[in-house]
């Protein structure tokens, strides 16, 4: 060994050297971060409390020009097994025949409440104003969100939800995976969304909830109003979901629920220019997380990517080329038996074990590419 250490040029050594580090870091990195995920055991029971003493929930939904998906996912909503309940139901400008479907659901559905925003020349708003006027309209005090595009996997999915409510838990974060969809495109938007599912869930489960997702998560009317709403972030349209969580988790207020019950589906984008103009408007956020926030992920990024240029300047190199091609393979082989061991766990479907070799890359590369198109040409975006 010490033979072949010799042998090696400064610059190889000091890239060696950078390789090793990376390598033990990423390891150790991942370990401490998911490693409450990685173990995690489901309740056999998903009743987080008995069924009678369940608080009364009210589910909001925003939804601008959502007729398909209302005619057919609501119903799912509606017809959930739990005691008392309702679905708040905000139509939002919408151009198409929403009103009219809700209109069928209501005289069928006694616990829909809808309530409409109507169009106006001059002012624009955000999705966020469309959630407050869901959140003032809403009956209960204990409050579910979701997406009209989305629907629960089980007619318990409410029940392992609002379960986690009591005096100490005022904030719930659920999951959401993507259907699954054939090509490149599909495969990224189900990729990321597992990574970033992992990210939040793990520091949730430390005590370090940062994010959460529209489609699937909870919280009181109270913490809203005691975090004063959306205050903060207004001017951006994005940020009703991950800020809110950013600002109002404290590290004993949110509880995690992810089990096969509780998990809602969502239907992903089909076009690369859709895909795209949404990643702008969510990644828009980014700015506003806490400084240590940033910090951290700004280091997974950078890391990894420096990961792949040592490696592949090793090779180019000729610098013990199956060696280097070793130390990736092990990489590679933890870090996706890790995400494989996290996916079973929250319910995903898909793990891309294999696909990660180029995913790993080309995701990253997007989210960085969006990130520095928005800094250098800011856009104004719709919610829908």
């Amino acid at each position: 060994m010490l033979e072949l250490i010799q042998g090696l040029s400064v610059l190889e050594l000091i890239i060696w050297s950078l390789l090793a580090v990376l390598f033990f870091y990423q390891f150790f990195y991942q370990l401490i971060s998911y490693r409450k995920l990685l173990f995690f055991k489901h309740k056999e029971d998903i009743q987080q409390q008995a069924i009678n003493s369940l608080p009364p929930v009210s589910v909001i939904i925003c939804a601008r020009n959502e007729a398909p998906n209302l005619r057919q996912f609501l119903p799912q909503l509606l017809e959930q097994k739990y005691p008392e309940f309702q679905v708040v139901v905000v139509n939002d400008c919408s151009e198409d025949n929403s009103e009219q479907v809700l209109e069928d659901y209501r005289t069928q559905y006694s616990h829909l409440y809808v309530t409409h925003i109507k169009s106006d020349p001059i002012y624009r708003h955000g999705k966020k104003l469309a959630v407050t006027l869901g959140i003032k309209a809403a009956k209960y005090e204990h409050l579910v969100f979701t997406d009209a595009d989305c629907y629960p996997t089980s007619d318990t999915w409410l029940q392992s939800m609002a379960g986690h409510y009591n005096k100490d838990k005022k904030i719930i974060l659920g999951v959401s995976p993507y259907e699954k969809s054939k090509g490149l495109l599909g495969q990224v938007i189900a990729y990321e969304t597992l990574q970033t599912a992992v990210a939040y869930i793990s520091s949730a489960l430390r005590q370090r909830a940062y994010m959460g997702v529209g489609r699937n998560m909870a919280y009181t009317k109270s913490v809203f109003y005691d975090n004063n709403g959306f205050s903060g972030h207004t001017h951006l349209l994005s940020g009703d979901d991950d800020l809110f969580v950013n600002k109002a988790a404290t590290e004993n207020n949110v509880a995690v629920e992810f089990s096969a019950a509780s998990i809602m589906k969502s239907m992903p984008e089909t076009r690369w220019s859709e895909f795209l103009k949404q990643k702008r408007r969510h990644l828009t956020t980014g700015k506003l997380y806490k400084k240590k926030q940033k910090i951290r992920f700004g280091i997974e990024t950078v890391q990894g990517f420096m990961f792949y240029c040592t490696f592949i300047t090793l090779l180019a190199l000729g610098s013990f080329p199956l060696i280097v091609g070793a130390v990736f393979l092990l990489r590679f082989l933890l870090s996706s038996t890790f995400r494989t061991i996290a996916a079973k766990k929250m319910n995903f479907e898909q793990a891309f074990f294999f696909q990660s070799l180029w995913l790993d890359i080309l995701v990253p590369m997007i989210r960085t590419s969006i990130v520095i198109v928005n800094t250098i040409k800011p856009q104004k975006f719709t919610w829908r």
